[in-house]
């Protein structure tokens, strides 16, 4: 019996470890359940405006979103690991997965349906293969100034593409954000002033509620305003286009009907889904869990937002994401644990059984309000200050990240941004900082000479710092600096002194153009030597067969050791010996 139990019970352990939502309902304390139940009917009173706003916006009907939440709060409650998150609909996303499906899907509702379903399967999967791999630090490549631009190129766009909903106009141009734009300008004299005077009472409505007290549900109370508004002056008998029928129950559950064919077409546009989604999300959920002080494993999350999309999928839903707003609401109510978005999984429920004939008279010029209202929070001008006031060409890229969004589309906008990442990471890398030192007067520490101009050069000696590990896009650099140095050098230089503290990792190229180097400057009458040489690079040299790395008389502890070794320099030492006092 004994002997039974212990397999049981390592199974038992290995399973709530792996599955968060175990490892939570076996250290939950009853006392929480009070705020985690307040949390979760606030997350609620903002999730459904949200649902289905950013339902419309992605292109489906809008009770799409309330069965997208089910599943994805269900998947992340399951797998997830900030207590205070709330996945779900989000505005971006909802965008992005529109312009991936709508060309596939060839204005086939059902199509569409299911490709909103098939994209957001396939992105959760991806995520889940992330997380088992680890590769959390994928989204370190993303920049700060990128996903500035990128959130304010799709904040415009979200604006854009909301406007004809406003006016109560139908656009021919849909996949075009200028486009679309231009054709709205066109149209303005079209515009139904009552489907115009709806969508603006909501935004004020939204914003007054804002002010008041933003604990406040400022987007349910603009959309019960404007249903209340509908049904009292019949909106939709004077042209007002609403959201019509809402099919009531739970949503249908299962895999989307998508082939082979679509998964492979739909494979990397969910990658960059998913990227997005971790990054953004990964963000949210570290700031949540600084200010609940407990960690989080990047990695983990991959399976949590994972398991939100795979969710999501399941119920008939589309691509989902963390939400700020709720989030944040949800942390500012006292959520405690992932049981707030059980019960705001409960009330989604509710609603969808009970209370879908409420929310058939909103007008569309409604949601619109509420998606412009969210998409002007995301326009964060202040952002951009910020980061002129850092470096100008910080917020210069943060422009570029949001033109490129708003010229080329959102998926388009994604993989440029992400191709410039990388290419700044290679440029940064081909580039690093590098320097020739001078001594600071009254001291022997040594700094760089444009920014120490009080600073004492060494004559006939060269200090240079290379502030990165040596490898191959990058040691060209190096030996070019070095020979253009002791080329101009007066009076000419007779010994170099390599920094190499910071030179952490060097490749096999990067040895053999040090080897040239040091080649070509003996054959100047240059010695050269090494100070504060890290050992395991030391050692790479050394079975490299670059002896220099390892002679007597060539490696110093600090730089001015080395300095003080080139003043006991006999004028007729040769290259490649030192005469002098030596401390390794």
């Amino acid at each position: 019996m004994v002997g039974g139990r212990a397999p049981r019970r390592l199974i038992g352990t290995l399973v709530a470890y792996a599955v968060p939502a175990l490892r939570a309902v076996r250290t939950y304390d009853r006392r929480w359940l009070t705020v985690d139940a307040l949390a979760g009917l606030t997350v609620w009173a903002l999730l459904v405006p949200q649902a289905l706003a950013y339902a419309q916006l992605g292109g489906f009907d809008p009770v799409v979103g309330l069965y997208a939440s089910i599943g994805a709060l269900v998947g992340y409650a399951l797998m997830g690991g900030v207590r205070e998150m709330s996945v779900g609909p989000e505005a971006t996303i909802a965008l992005l997965a529109a312009s991936i499906i709508a060309p596939l899907a060839e204005g086939d509702p059902s199509r569409y349906l299911a490709l909103g379903a098939g994209v957001a399967l396939v992105a959760g999967i991806l995520l889940m293969l992330a997380g088992v791999a680890r590769l959390g630090f994928v989204t370190r490549y993303l920049s700060r100034p990128l996903l500035v631009g990128y959130v304010a190129g799709s904040a415009i766009v979200m604006i854009v593409s909301q406007l004809d909903s406003l006016i109560g106009v139908t656009l021919v141009a849909q996949d075009d954000t200028l486009a679309e734009l231009s054709e709205t300008l066109r149209r303005l004299a079209e515009t139904d002033r009552l489907t115009l005077a709806v969508g603006l009472g909501v935004i004020a409505v939204v914003l007054v509620v804002r002010r008041i007290d933003r604990r406040l549900p400022a987007y349910l109370v603009g959309v019960l305003a404007a249903i209340v508004a509908s049904m009292v002056l019949g909106l939709e008998d004077q042209g007002v286009r609403v959201v019509g029928d809402i099919p009531p129950g739970l949503p249908p559950l299962g895999l989307p009907r998508i082939g082979l064919a679509d998964v492979q077409l739909l494979l990397v546009p969910a990658a960059a889904i998913g990227l997005l989604i971790y990054a953004d999300s990964g963000v949210t959920g570290q700031v949540l869990a600084r200010r609940g002080g407990y960690r989080v494993d990047g990695d983990g999350e991959f399976l949590g937002l994972g398991a939100a999309n795979i969710g999501a999928s399941l119920t008939g839903g589309f691509p989902v994401n963390g939400s700020q707003s709720r989030s944040f609401t949800a942390a500012d109510m006292g959520a405690r644990s992932q049981l707030a978005g059980i019960v705001a999984v409960a009330l989604v429920i509710a609603t969808l059984l009970f209370l879908t004939g409420l929310f058939e008279p909103l007008p569309k010029a409604a949601l619109a309000g509420v998606i412009i209202v969210v998409a002007a929070g995301l326009l964060d001008v202040g952002e951009f200050r910020r980061l002129a006031a850092i470096a100008r060409s910080e917020a210069v890229l943060a422009l570029l990240a949001t033109v490129i969004v708003v010229a080329v589309g959102m998926l388009a906008g994604v993989l440029l941004i992400a191709l410039l990442s990388l290419l700044l990471v290679a440029q940064r890398a081909a580039r690093p900082r590098r320097a020739f030192l001078v001594r600071v007067p009254g001291t022997d520490t040594y700094r760089a000479a444009d920014s120490t101009p009080e600073g004492h050069a060494e004559p006939g000696v060269l200090l240079y710092r290379f502030d990165a590990p040596l490898f191959f896009a990058n040691a060209e650099v190096f030996r070019e600096d070095l020979t253009e140095a002791v080329v101009q050098a007066d009076p000419p230089a007779r010994w170099a002194v390599l920094d190499m503290e910071a030179v952490t990792d060097i490749d096999s190229t990067a040895t053999q153009t040090l080897a040239e180097l040091l080649e070509d400057l003996g054959r100047r009458g240059v010695i050269v030597v090494f100070a504060r040489l890290k050992s395991p690079v030391a050692a790479y040299l050394g079975r490299a067969g670059i002896s220099a790395a390892a002679e007597p008389g060539r490696i110093f502890l600090e730089v001015d050791d080395a300095v003080a070794a080139s003043r006991e320099l006999a004028p007729t030492a040769e290259p490649g010996r030192l005469e002098g006092s030596e401390r390794s």
